[in-house]
């Protein structure tokens, strides 16, 4: 068995074992844990209604860790798309509903292929990222998705673009403060 074999059937035992391949999260807390496990879109709104107020106008993400089914790692190409996360962004509107209008709603489709994943090992860190980032709407793609590499382009791209609106900013407040 390869490395890249072992590794994956190890990560799939263990996303599966700690019941990640489909949970919720609640975007605006400090520390990054599911809250519900294998639930659906309709438990949740369920759960939401019980207490608006803990939801109300706070940020849902659903994510998806999707494995490949059957892969035979003799055959396949390093290009080939083993593993899949889909991240779905929900605004609680303040009576508590979600998915209620496409503004409320954006997401985050990445695609690793053999090779991204071998060169980057999969962690929960990595996840919250990629929440965060589309949470601020920094990075979301189509329902087609778009791979790790384009994943980390685009993250690479908007750091840049803050930087430069920062430093802006800051070469702004000196000029209006030397007035």
């Amino acid at each position: 068995m390869s490395d890249i074999e072992n590794y994956y059937n190890k990560l799939k035992d263990k996303i599966n074992d700690k019941e990640l391949n489909n949970f919720w999260v609640l975007c605006n807390k400090t520390d990054f844990k599911p809250f519900q496990k294998n639930v659906s879109k309709t438990d949740i709104k369920k759960l939401i209604n019980e207490d608006i107020d803990k939801f109300s106008k706070k940020y849902l993400a659903n994510i998806s860790i999707v494995f490949k089914p059957k892969i035979n790692f003799d055959k396949i190409k390093s290009d080939d798309k083993i593993l899949t996360i889909k991240i779905y962004i929900y605004l609680v509107s303040k009576d508590g509903k979600i998915d209620s209008s496409i503004a409320d709603t954006w997401s985050l489709t990445i695609h690793y292929s053999l090779n991204e994943l071998e060169n980057n090992k999969f962690s929960m860190t990595e996840l919250d990222k990629m929440v965060e980032s589309v949470r601020k709407k920094k990075v979301i793609s189509d329902i087609i998705g778009i791979s790790y590499t384009d994943w980390i382009n685009n993250k690479k791209k908007s750091i840049k673009r803050t930087s430069k609106r920062k430093s802006k900013k800051r070469s702004k407040n000196k000029k209006n403060s030397k007035k």
